[in-house]
């Protein structure tokens, strides 16, 4: 399970109230896993799709965000998010065209990926804003 870390905060309450729904949805994932017994595809695709369309929605209030504070990354970190979009929806027609998206990788991978964004990415906007540049 993935515990919220103050070390993970952007600084902006929306932003926080959204990564840690992310977290919520990554350690469902894994409680469900841990509560079958491993894989099953249709958890995969039930959480594919669950992650799109939260990331939809995250990202737009996100890349909102970094044009408002005018952050002078905004398109390489635009660029993350359609790198994100492009992994999810691979997997997500994988799933629809009937083939097996283990559970566990995509664990994994989401895990390791909104992590990994939260550290590194994002908290570059969140200096940017404090610095008020």
């Amino acid at each position: 399970m993935i515990v919220w870390d103050d070390s993970y905060s952007v600084n902006h309450a929306e932003l926080d109230g959204q990564h840690k729904k992310w977290l919520e949805m990554i350690n469902e994932l894994l409680a469900r896993l841990e509560k079958n017994g491993g894989d099953c595809p249709d958890i995969s695709h039930e959480t594919l799709t669950a992650m799109l369309q939260y990331a939809r929605q995250h990202f737009m209030g996100e890349e909102k965000y970094m044009r408002e504070i005018g952050y002078p990354e905004t398109v390489a970190h635009i660029r993350s998010h359609n790198e994100f979009y492009g992994q999810v929806s691979s997997r997500l027609l994988a799933a629809e065209g009937g083939r097996r998206v283990p559970a566990a990788d995509l664990l994994r991978f989401m895990r390791g990926w909104l992590l990994e964004h939260i550290l590194d990415e994002d908290k570059k906007f969140s200096l940017h804003a404090a610095r008020g540049v």
